[in-house]
């Protein structure tokens, strides 16, 4: 690709992600998902390991903030800023793979206003940034299947596998069946089968070596990890949602009809993808080269939004059948190409913005026709960025550091239970005492007990239980998933009044 083509790319995807993070980057505060990355970059900071001594995702997330806090710092706004920083670099990957796609420049803002949109929650935008990344890795690959592209392409996934396992089993299978189509439709050209595989099963063991360095290094951390793998394989790795259907629309309008077409986009697209993969003939690889990338890696990524089929998992996953829809004009070489990819791009944009302002967490706040509510400054604690935030829940905040000043001793550790560790992070320095941060799960009476020796040692005199049940499901009710761990707390903890935060916040000190 010529270089005022990847300064075109760079530029748009520094302008989208800069524009986008100054406008949408103060706002809002999640202390559920945001505060378990929040955090755990704070723990990082400290010298803890992921995985090891907190519950987290894999590290590569936590190191590449935590790097960054010395810039920005590491409560939620520092935090933002290092997460909208490898935002861009992703954006810049999917750009590279729509230029090599698009007949010209000029479509080229359409299609970042696209991607970038669908970049969210802000939290995960890492996945979508993978996903981008590993399709670019595979387009490359597909274009020029020499060795060293082999070897790069593994050693890609292989460092993704330190940001994600998911992610590099994603990319471990696209570019894999990526090696093969290049392999059998090229026939003899070019190195043999085993010396591509070898090259690319290399790059892999070099890309992961963040990784292995942290097993070696750090006593214990691969137990933990393995314990993890295991953990996921037993239990799921998202608490299951099922998948949106178009029998399943409830609106008969324009919003209803977007975000099922948003979701019916990986089903019609991966199946088109590779149905062209076995028409395609030797000498149409590299022209197909960013259309079939997107495809077989999207195919793996579905598996992403069909565990748990949210607004979130969507958009993590979507990027690849995004940029596949964008390629499909080059791919079928219709003339007319640059008509041909406008027209798709407008249609993609036509279903996306509806879509898009009923999803996305904070472009909602101002769609047409949504409920205007005031957004007013918050601020943790001294030091911490400002925040923007709806006044009613400002208020919730305010009185929720009121009660925590009042009622625990600063320094003193408390519990928070099931999944609002972000409550940690309203305190400056405070942090969670047990590895658990996210209790959803249904918990043996073995693992109960575990628990709660832990809980003693720790020497935890302070417990908020918030019980608010996922997917207005009771059984995700703490006192469900830890109904001895509840028991105990029942029994050996006294309650506090606290009127201001709701019946459904339990706060406890232990009995004398």
């Amino acid at each position: 690709m010529r270089r005022r083509d990847l300064a075109l790319a760079a530029g748009l995807a520094l302008l989208f992600t800069a524009v986008g993070h100054a406008w949408l980057g103060p706002i809002g505060l999640n202390l559920g998902d945001d505060g378990f990355l929040v955090h755990g970059v704070q723990r990082t900071v400290a010298g803890d390991v992921p995985l090891l001594d907190f519950q987290s995702y894999e590290p590569g997330r936590y190191y590449w903030c935590a790097a960054l806090a010395r810039i920005w710092g590491d409560d939620f706004l520092g935090v933002r800023h290092s997460i909208a920083l490898f935002q861009g670099i992703g954006l810049f990957a999917g750009l590279v793979v729509a230029r090599r796609a698009l007949g010209s420049p000029w479509l080229l803002p359409l299609a970042a206003l696209v991607l970038w949109a669908w970049m969210f929650p802000r939290r995960k935008v890492f996945e979508p940034s993978l996903a981008m990344l590993t399709v670019c890795a595979g387009m490359a690959l597909l274009e020029r299947p020499n060795l060293r592209r082999h070897f790069l392409c593994g050693a890609w996934v292989g460092l993704v596998l330190f940001f994600g396992r998911n992610h590099a089993l994603y990319g471990a299978l696209g570019t894999l069946g990526l090696l093969l189509l290049a392999h059998w439709k090229r026939g003899q050209a070019g190195p043999a089968l085993w010396a591509k595989g070898f090259s690319w099963a290399a790059g892999g063991l070099v890309g992961a070596l963040p990784l292995w360095l942290l097993m070696l290094l750090e006593p214990g951390f691969a137990g933990a990890f393995f314990d993890s793998v295991r953990f996921f394989a037993e239990r799921g790795s998202n608490l299951p949602k099922p998948y949106h259907w178009p029998w399943d629309m409830r609106e008969l309008n324009l919003t209803g009809f977007a975000v099922t077409a948003a979701y019916l986009l990986p089903v019609v697209i991966y199946p088109l993808g590779w149905i062209l993969a076995l028409r395609t003939r030797p000498g149409q690889l590299c022209a197909r080269a960013p259309f079939l990338a997107a495809a077989f890696v999207g195919t793996f990524y579905a598996h992403h939004a069909s565990v748990r089929s949210d607004a979130s998992h969507l958009a993590e996953s979507l990027a690849p059948a995004l940029l596949a829809c964008l390629a499909l004009p080059s791919a079928l070489g219709w003339p007319q190409r640059r008509v041909a990819s406008l027209s798709t791009w407008a249609l993609l944009l036509f279903l996306s913005v509806p879509a898009v302002l009923r999803l996305h967490p904070e472009l909602s706040l101002f769609a047409p026709g949504s409920r205007k509510l005031r957004l007013v400054d918050y601020s943790p604690y001294s030091g911490a960025g400002t925040l923007r935030v709806v006044a009613p829940y400002a208020r919730y905040l305010k009185s929720l550091e009121k009660a925590l000043e009042t009622h625990v001793p600063e320094g003193a550790p408390f519990l928070v239970a099931p999944r609002f560790p972000g409550i940690y992070c309203l305190r400056e320095g405070s942090s969670a005492p047990l590895w658990e941060l996210f209790m959803a799960w249904k918990e043996d009476e073995s693992g109960q007990r575990d628990f709660l020796e832990r809980f003693e040692r720790a020497g935890v005199d302070h417990v908020l239980v918030i019980e608010m049940p996922l997917d207005n499901d009771d059984s995700y009710l703490f006192q469900n998933t830890h109904p001895l761990v509840w028991l105990y707390l029942q029994q050996s903890f006294d309650r506090i009044p606290t009127p201001e935060l709701g019946s459904n916040h339990v706060l406890l000190r232990r009995s004398p």
